[in-house]
């Protein structure tokens, strides 16, 4: 009856107005800064690049985390003059984020213990200014993989984002990879970053070659090809 099809329709359009909410909420902005890297062993001078870009690869997976491209990134703080390089000051971070045009700002440290490395990261609101997130693991550098996998569910559990097959398939395996590996990936992202593609590519492919597993290393050589390919001249 009449009293029934209303009572229905009622109850429908607040499930609705209860589920729109969650469907409609935009994606989580989120930017990762390079990590403040303490050793003395000068090969580890650029794993803050290497394992910032290795967590990202993660973090990327999630449909309900929006992360800012390292490329982009780097453009617009250039631009600014400003660089994320050892970012440690509060004001600063806060000051980057609002440049970036996101919500959320990651930075960490690399400490050498000698042999392990402690790996300590914080998530700030830049809006609030309020530290929402940190989490720290003491591993082996040749289990990048897995250090990416266990920050990369863990900030997406903040979020409640999806944590992909993938990344906990990372965190269940044993397999330690070759800590050179690693080295040359971070070497390869800097030399990026500093506009030697050729440099970079060298140093992407011998990552590869240390460890054909390393997925972060592939990501980038295939970025390196497809913007090469797209400015390639056709004869």
């Amino acid at each position: 009856n009449e009293e029934n099809r209303t009572m229905k329709t009622t109850v429908a359009l607040l499930a609705l107005a209860v589920l729109a909410p969650i469907g409609a909420q935009a994606p989580a902005t989120v930017a990762l800064s390079d990590f403040v890297v303490n050793s003395a062993n000068p090969s580890f001078a650029y794993l803050g690049k290497g394992f910032a870009e290795i967590i990202a690869f993660e973090v990327k997976k999630a449909p309900q985390v929006k992360l800012v491209d390292r490329e982009q990134r780097n453009k617009l703080l250039e631009e600014m003059e400003f660089s994320l390089s050892g970012l440690t000051d509060p004001s600063a971070q806060l000051e980057i984020g609002k440049l970036l045009s996101v919500r959320f700002l990651v930075s960490g440290s690399i400490t050498d213990m000698g042999g392990p490395l402690l790996v300590s990261l914080s998530m700030v609101d830049v809006q609030t200014g309020v530290v929402v997130w940190n989490d720290q693991l003491t591993e082996k550098s040749g289990r990048y993989a897995y250090i990416g996998a266990y920050f990369g569910k863990s900030l997406l559990k903040h979020f409640n984002a999806t944590v992909s097959k993938s990344t906990e398939q990372a965190l269940a395996s044993t397999k330690e990879g070759d800590a050179e590996s690693v080295v040359a990936l971070s070497k390869g992202i800097a030399a990026l970053d500093e506009g030697k593609k050729d440099e970079a590519k060298k140093q992407l492919r011998t990552a590869k070659k240390i460890d054909p597993r390393n997925a972060v290393a592939q990501a980038f050589l295939d970025k390196l090809a497809t913007a090469s390919a797209k400015f390639k001249v056709v004869p």
